[in-house]
């Protein structure tokens, strides 16, 4: 038995996931890599993705992970609009930027 609501266990918040810029980019340096059988530290931040040759399966994959990691909507077709992980992770940190921005207005 519950004996007060600090007892109850809370799951992972999203907020807990880091946000920074450097760890956005690492993140997704981590999944192309994965994608294209290299090392995060050989992916080049400002190359085009189409350079690495990713596929469109690749890119959902990409996006529903990111999904996952950081708790907003990302749509495969972003990685074209922001063809470069330095270009997209700036891109989801604004995004970040902007929840927070909403969250606390009220």
């Amino acid at each position: 038995m519950v004996s007060s609501f600090s007892d109850i266990p809370l799951p992972q918040l999203i907020e807990s996931t880091p946000r920074s810029l450097s760890d956005i980019q690492n993140w997704i340096a981590e999944q192309v890599g994965m994608h294209i059988g290299v090392e995060a530290d050989e992916v080049d931040l400002d190359t085009p993705f189409s350079q690495y040759g990713l596929c469109s399966v690749q890119a959902m994959s990409i996006a529903i992970a990111g999904k996952q990691r950081f708790g907003i909507e990302i749509s495969p077709l972003i990685m074209w609009n922001f063809p470069t992980i330095a270009s997209l992770s700036s891109h989801i940190a604004e995004e970040f930027n902007d929840s927070d921005r909403e969250s606390f207005e009220i």
